[in-house]
């Protein structure tokens, strides 16, 4: 019996209609474009509330994106970045971040 390994464009893809309200993300390899497009498919989610993407290839470019999602999702209160490709300038603007959205527990 095999089992099925769900891929990174397979978790991707289910975010459209995700019900549950942390998205475990990590270690997949999510790039910059591929946050850009987890976070377009999510900012009109109420349900999602969290989302892991601790040990992935995410970068200041990522966090820019992040920015333009925090401008319009008002329900994420949890963001773990832990473990990705953010420089010294990136983490600086993620503290902005935080100190602009204090409801919000970021991880990084």
């Amino acid at each position: 019996m095999t089992e099925s390994k769900e891929t990174k464009e397979d978790k991707i893809k289910a975010l459209k209609d995700y019900q549950n309200s942390l998205v475990n993300m990590e270690n997949l390899n999510i790039l910059d474009d591929d946050f850009k497009t987890i976070l377009s498919l999510i900012k009109d989610n109420p349900c999602i509330r969290g989302i892991d993407l601790k040990l992935n290839n995410i970068s200041d470019k990522g966090v820019k994106h992040l920015i333009d999602f925090l401008n319009v999702n008002k329900t994420i209160v949890f963001m773990d970045l832990w473990g990705n490709r953010i420089s010294k300038r990136g983490d600086r603007l993620l503290i902005k971040l935080r100190e602009q959205h204090t409801q919000i527990v970021f991880n990084f």
